[in-house]
């Protein structure tokens, strides 16, 4: 027995065949409380012909476009190669572009089978998919893990600019401050940030008023969050894109724009550098949303359903450490030409 570290010992063991062994372990200890070390240790030694258990994962395809859907399969067999039924399994579906990773948990049939598909509603990207399940061979606690990485492919980018303004999806024009505050959903911020959400009218781009968002960051990741609920769900199945007016403040923020679908889901297009000063259009695809990996949802279908858009979700992030405070006005479906669509003359904007 050889000390390896503070608290651990090395022990090799000789002439141990193939297959499971009970080896009894007595050691003097100069550190522990008793010195004397005694246990019984079940061993495994594995050899060309020792079987193990084996968990395979595969998939339907190589690579995917957006908006696909993969088909995965685990296959889990015994040291005999016997079908393994009934074992928990765990899925997890790890997104290299954003960081998000799903979990997905189930238990393989009578066949030793476990099926899963994943919609793939995500930037062009590589998925790391793991699969993992904890079997008991000899009686042996043994982890089997497998895994595959898919690769998604994008449509190619849509040009924005030659979409046409259609019917607005929000105004943001409001009478008075109770009216704006049963319209308003959650607002919450990162620990120690003072964020908040407010009915702008010295400041609009058009109208009565319009949705102005603050935030006093505690450090350079500080962030805020908010929710703007709409009367009734909206149909936007049918557009190409939306539109907003944005009056940046050059403070190096950024802002993700989403839509809150009728799973709660939370789907966007890019996030917004707010690096300039004064009123300026954004455009965002609606062809091409991928998911907020922080929206917390284990219950939704995984794709954006356009045709139930309850609100509108808001993420300021204070990347260049500075006190933050924009305003969002006039929110509008953008379509092709000919679709219907129609553009509006809204007039000049006042600078900062």
């Amino acid at each position: 027995m050889r000390r390896t570290s503070p608290s651990w010992y090395r022990v090799d063991f000789d002439g141990l065949t193939a297959g499971l062994h009970t080896v009894e372990v007595k050691a003097q200890l100069d550190f522990s409380e008793p010195k004397n070390f005694h246990r019984k240790i079940d061993v495994v030694v594995a050899a060309e012909n020792t079987g193990l258990p084996r968990l395979k994962l595969t998939k339907d395809k190589t690579t995917y476009k957006y908006g696909e859907t993969a088909k995965v399969r685990i296959e889990a067999v015994s040291e005999s190669d016997e079908p393994i039924a009934n074992l928990p399994v765990v899925l997890t579906y790890a997104n290299h572009l954003d960081g998000g990773c799903r979990t997905v948990e189930g238990k393989t049939d009578r066949k030793g089978i476990f099926r899963d598909e994943a919609p793939l509603f995500v930037k062009p990207s590589y998925i790391t998919v793991g699969a993992g399940a904890d079997a008991k061979p000899y009686g042996v606690p043994f982890r089997m893990t497998d895994a595959v990485v898919i690769q998604i492919w994008g449509a190619a980018p849509e040009n924005l600019d030659a979409l046409v303004a259609g019917k607005a999806i929000e105004t943001f024009d409001f009478h008075s401050d109770s009216a704006w505050s049963a319209r308003q959903g959650r607002v919450f911020a990162a620990s120690e940030a003072v964020f908040a959400i407010e009915r702008e009218v010295q400041r609009s781009y058009d109208g009565l008023s319009a949705l102005s968002l603050s935030l006093k960051p505690a450090n350079r990741d500080s962030w805020g969050f908010a929710e703007f609920l709409f009367p009734k769900n909206k149909d936007l199945s049918e557009s190409r894109a939306v539109s907003m007016q944005l009056l940046g403040d050059g403070s190096d923020a950024q802002l993700k724009l989403m839509l809150i679908d009728e799973d709660g889901e939370r789907w966007f297009d890019e996030p917004v550098d707010i690096n300039f000063r004064g009123w300026q259009e954004i455009r965002f695809s609606l062809r091409q949303l991928q998911r907020d990996p922080s929206d917390g949802v284990n219950s939704g279908d995984g794709r954006p359903n356009l045709n139930n858009v309850s609100a509108l979700a808001c993420i300021l992030n204070a990347k260049g450490g500075k006190p933050v405070k924009v305003v969002i006005d006039d929110l509008r479906e953008l379509m092709e030409v000919g679709s219907g669509a129609y553009r509006t003359n809204i007039g000049t904007a006042p600078f900062l």
